[in-house]
């Protein structure tokens, strides 16, 4: 057990949620290294208020905030909230229908406190099921997302990055998709080092991964080195966004020419070079010719490793 006493803000954004937010915020309460719960309510119509509200009536840590006229805004703008009000030195999150195990914060904070240069550490999601049909579609569709990942070790259920990956590899193999993803609920943050950071954005399509493939890029991102899980995912009929979806929206929440920015910011040839030739798989074959002339233009540098890409994907059909 660590002894790392009230250092963590765990971060619920929760949405019609009165099935299920009971007990996730009572396995985040079950650590004593969390200071405070902060369960933001987007516009519930359900009992979801009315059952985080008793809970804070019980347990002081508790914390329980709604948006200006009870309006719902979104995931995103609610964990944004969340982070804002906050005053613990380590941030993490909770979705309130996910639940938290009892070593979520055993290694990351251990990381986290041995190395200050550490900006978040990431860890393996679990899953738990509602039904039979629930575990069904679950597997099913998991082994379609990862079917592009070689020699995977991770059970097919959960969510993770496979094999020890270099903080400054990171963004490029979660860009590639060829070593899994990271899920928010397994993501520990030194708080500090989201100053001068872009929050969530909720303007595109999957908040969290736009979020974690740029903290990914800007930051000192490790993996903890377990493949246990820490946490686990709830699958049911609710669920709004599949694990297909996630590893889209990993790969291209906005645009690929949006991902050329950060792979410049990250200085890494390979990664431009791959997300050049992403943009140029965009629109007809006109608009293709247009998106790549338009990416050369802005980074020169990439035309020669773009062509000797281009001959090797050309190549074989010769």
């Amino acid at each position: 057990m660590h002894t790392f006493e009230g250092k963590i803000s765990v971060i619920i954004p929760a949405f019609n949620a009165q099935r299920f937010i009971k007990s996730s915020i009572a396995s985040a309460l079950q650590h004593s290294c969390v200071a405070e719960v902060i369960v933001v309510d987007d516009g519930s119509t359900d009992e979801t208020y009315e059952i985080a509200k008793e809970l804070r009536e019980r347990d002081k840590r508790v914390k329980l905030l709604q948006h200006e006229n009870g309006a719902n805004l979104g995931a995103g703008v609610s964990r944004n909230t969340g982070i804002k009000e906050s005053k613990s030195e380590f941030i993490s999150f909770l979705d309130a229908d996910d639940l938290y195990l009892s070593n979520r914060f055993d290694k990351a904070l251990e990381i986290l406190k041995k190395d200050i240069n550490v900006d978040a550490v990431y860890e393996v999601l679990g899953v738990h099921y509602s039904d039979k049909r629930s575990k069904i579609k679950h597997v099913n569709r998991m082994t379609k997302a990862k079917k592009n990942i070689p020699e995977p070790v991770i059970p097919v259920e959960f969510t993770g990055v496979e094999k020890k990956t270099k903080p400054e590899d990171l963004f490029y193999h979660l860009i590639i998709n060829d070593r899994g993803w990271i899920h928010l609920d397994c993501l520990t943050i030194r708080k500090s080092s989201l100053n001068n950071f872009a929050l969530f954005n909720n303007d595109v399509i999957g908040e969290d991964s736009d979020f974690i493939m740029r903290l990914s890029c800007e930051r000192k991102v490790v993996g903890s080195g377990s493949l246990e899980p820490v946490a686990t995912r709830g699958v049911h009929g609710a669920n709004r966004i599949t694990d297909e979806d996630v590893v889209r929206v990993g790969k291209q929440t906005t645009s690929w020419e949006r991902w050329l920015h950060y792979s410049l910011k990250n200085k890494r040839r390979d990664v431009i070079t791959f997300v050049v030739m992403r943009c140029a798989d965009d629109g007809s074959i006109l608009e293709k010719a247009i998106n790549i002339v338009r990416v050369l233009v802005t980074v020169p540098f990439a035309i020669p490793s773009f062509l000797r890409g281009l001959l090797r994907y050309y190549s074989p059909h010769v």
